[in-house]
């Protein structure tokens, strides 16, 4: 008999026998709970600094001078944060007032949808980012 294959390591059950919650749905439960920690966020690299810096110069000068939009730099730091961490793959993602968090990635995007989706919707967003070139 071929064994079955699971693209999620299987999960010792808890202390009473019923099934353990995998971890990265533990930690989405946290974070969308309100319990993010700093080691949550995906850092803000010089590199992803300098990107955008560099497409809002970009920007200014295709503008000749007209003022951009105020949303047009934190957008721009938003898709340049998830390219350079996520590039090219599946994520589920949420952010707040300290940054954006990462909460699965490929085949955890199902497991967090079916238990956290209907409770936390408009906080979820599903994106595959661009791969960086």
């Amino acid at each position: 008999m071929t064994p079955e294959t699971r693209s999620e390591p299987e999960v010792a059950p808890a202390a009473n026998g019923a099934p353990r919650e995998p971890d990265f749905l533990s930690r989405a439960r946290r974070v969308l709970a309100g319990g993010a920690r700093p080691e949550d966020y995906l850092p803000v690299t010089p590199e992803i600094r300098l990107a955008v810096g560099h497409t809002m110069a970009g920007y200014r000068e295709r503008g000749r001078g007209q003022e951009l939009a105020p949303q047009v730099e934190p957008r721009q730091l938003l898709d340049e944060l998830l390219a350079f961490h996520h590039g090219g793959r599946l994520i589920v993602f949420t952010q707040d007032a300290a940054g954006v968090v990462v909460l699965g990635v490929g085949d955890q995007i199902g497991a967090i949808l079916a238990a956290l989706g209907p409770t936390h919707a408009a906080r979820l967003v599903v994106d595959t980012p661009p791969a960086r070139k």
